[in-house]
């Protein structure tokens, strides 16, 4: 999607819903898929032995940000040009086995907004910096150790049209160059 001149971009935080017990112990996943995109195989396999009871979103934040099938084929008809390693979750205790995909994404550096009072959420401070997005529609903002995966509108409104479990989406404000006021609220 091309914007034209002048014409304002919302961007959206995608993440997992904070409500859902989704925690997944990092004792599970391979080293190698704990470093990321780059260092992980083709196809990995993570073993989960909860005894809890999981809930299992489409998009695991962490230890690693994971999609779901669902959410891939989503991202893949806005960004074909994003390149996925499949990695298999099998829970052991429920007899489940679930496809997630790593992703290999562009990260596009943020902004912090210095004009907000103490009490806000982390990711109220961050601005996005739409000269730097160019053409992206899916995309990840590093913050402190983790980041943030971000979506054009296009993108947020098809996985909200969705029957996706677990998703939760946060308008993210974004600058322009050439604001006077510093940022814009998208």
């Amino acid at each position: 999607m091309v914007k034209a001149k002048g014409e304002e971009m919302e961007y959206f935080i995608v993440e997992q819903d904070r409500r859902l017990d989704t925690a997944i112990g990092g004792q599970s996943f391979p080293d190698r898929l704990l470093k990321g995109y780059e260092y992980a195989e083709e196809y990995e396999v993570v073993i989960v032995k909860s005894k809890l009871e999981m809930n299992y979103s489409c998009i695991i934040e962490r230890p690693v940000l994971l999609v779901s099938d669902k959410m891939r084929d989503i991202f893949s008809q806005f960004a074909p040009e994003i390149n996925y390693k499949s990695v298999v979750l099998i829970d052991t205790v429920r007899q489940l086995q679930l496809l997630y995909s790593i992703m290999q994404l562009k990260e596009i550096p943020h902004t912090v907004r210095s004009d907000l009072s103490r009490g806000v959420q982390p990711s109220d401070e961050l601005l996005l910096n739409e000269s730097l997005v160019g053409d992206l529609s899916i995309f990840k903002m590093p913050y402190f150790q983790s980041s943030y995966l971000i979506v054009r509108i296009g993108v947020a409104e098809e996985l909200l049209r969705r029957n996706l479990y677990g998703l939760k989406l946060r308008r993210i404000q974004s600058i322009r160059e050439g604001d006077p006021n510093g940022y814009s609220s998208v």
